[in-house]
């Protein structure tokens, strides 16, 4: 029951948030986004099917490094927080 609710809370509170404004950032990629939504569902889709904990800590993982590899693209394509308040 720990590791259901350690988990959920880095990936949900800490890690997408973070991707999400990383994301925002670099110029708003709407195919980062999607990653990161899909990385999202895979934790929640794991964690509220009940499925034991030697498949949830590897899909735990395995989305922990999708958001890694996106936050890692996006710092190297550089940050501007002018792309955040541009009007469309």
């Amino acid at each position: 029951m720990a590791w259901l609710a350690i988990s959920l809370f880095i990936h949900g509170c800490i890690l997408f948030p973070a991707t999400v404004v990383v994301n925002a950032m670099a110029g708003n990629s709407i195919f980062f986004l999607i990653a990161a939504i899909i990385s999202l569902m895979i934790m929640l889709v794991a964690h509220l099917s009940q499925l034991p904990e030697r498949i949830t800590i590897p899909l735990f993982f395995l989305s922990a490094l999708i958001d890694l590899v996106i936050i890692t693209i996006c710092l190297a394509e550089g940050l501007h927080s002018s792309y955040m308040f541009q009007p469309n």
